[in-house]
């Protein structure tokens, strides 16, 4: 992970493995970052990521959600519950509300 810049500008670029992200609140920051990533490194897709580390990202205009579906599905499958009902605990009604 590299933060650069404070305040408004503060940028975030990580990295793992053949996944790399960028965010930050500045478009122009972001544009000078993909802009020296591309020209020092062989890239490809620098856009809006659908999937990042196994995760889920929707992007909307005022939020972000992440879903890690894939995971709870894998854990559900190894302990083989693939097939269990869901119920609603206490905890999410509360948050529901």
């Amino acid at each position: 992970m590299h933060i650069r810049g404070e305040g408004k500008t503060t940028s975030i670029l990580g990295l793992y493995v053949n996944d790399l992200s960028c965010t930050g609140e500045d478009p122009d920051e972001i544009e000078v970052i993909k802009k020296r990533t591309t020209t020092e490194f062989e890239m490809t897709g620098f856009g809006i990521q659908p999937f990042y580390l196994g995760i889920e990202v929707t992007q909307q205009e005022t939020y972000i959600t992440i879903k890690h579906l894939g995971y709870a599905r894998k854990v559900l499958l190894q302990f083989r519950m693939s097939e269990c009902n869901p119920i609603v605990s206490n905890g999410a009604k509360r948050m529901a509300s």
